[in-house]
């Protein structure tokens, strides 16, 4: 897979580390019973709710699936949270390395490895994007 700005190392790197989807798949997990609709991811995407990276020239986007709430068909709500905190409109490959770095404030772990045990709270959003800079 190719990074919609050509910038390689960093996109590979986040795609040998995260399991993706298509927008047609996000749809039909968001809206699971209308028929296919890529839109739902767009618009998600678009108002800085779901971290979208940008796949080709045209571009295409893939779909971080830890992202989201299969159950409850929905973006998890500390993601949203983190999501718009994080700017991950402006800077989508930045937001995913945001999402696999480890951090001393998470004693070691990640804010995807907290979010997978059910550890990542608002709070701890707040105190790492305020120790970054965000």
């Amino acid at each position: 897979m190719q990074a919609g700005d050509g910038s390689s190392r960093s996109a590979r790197s986040v795609f040998d580390r995260l399991t993706t989807l298509s927008s047609a798949e996000i749809g039909k997990i968001l809206s699971p019973n209308s028929a296919e609709n890529r839109a739902v991811a767009q618009k998600r995407r678009q108002v800085g709710e779901l971290l979208g990276l940008p796949v080709g020239s045209r571009p295409d986007y893939r779909y971080p699936e830890f992202q989201l709430d299969r159950d409850q068909h929905k973006v998890k709500d500390v993601v949203v949270y983190a999501n718009k905190k994080i700017r991950a409109l402006d800077d989508p490959y930045g937001a995913a390395s945001w999402w696999l770095t480890k951090s001393d404030l998470l004693d070691g772990r990640s804010p995807l490895a907290d979010l997978e045990s059910g550890d990542l709270t608002e709070i701890a959003v707040d105190n790492l994007t305020q120790v970054r800079g965000m």
